[in-house]
């Protein structure tokens, strides 16, 4: 089961834009994925982000590709014509 989502005060989902996103291998055994992310609105507007770093097993990356691809052609299919970047 996910955890629960971060909210902040007024029960409104806390959403920070991802800004960078890269991998590396880690001794040819697991990924290192580096998420580049805005903390802020103002943050995003003054090009200002933070970076997490999270070590992943093959396994992992490929649930998380299906996951997000899923997510993605959803996206894709519920807003025809929407140009996303």
């Amino acid at each position: 089961m996910p955890p629960p989502l971060e909210t902040d005060s007024n029960g409104n989902v806390i959403m920070r834009p991802v800004t960078t996103l890269a991998t590396r291998l880690v001794a040819a055994s697991a990924v290192l994925l580096i998420i580049g992310y805005a903390e802020t609105p103002e943050d995003l507007e003054a090009g200002v982000s933070q970076t997490a770093q999270f070590v992943l097993s093959p396994q992992q990356c490929l649930y998380l590709a299906d996951t997000l691809t899923t997510a993605a052609i959803k996206v894709f299919e519920s807003s025809p014509g929407e140009q996303y970047q």
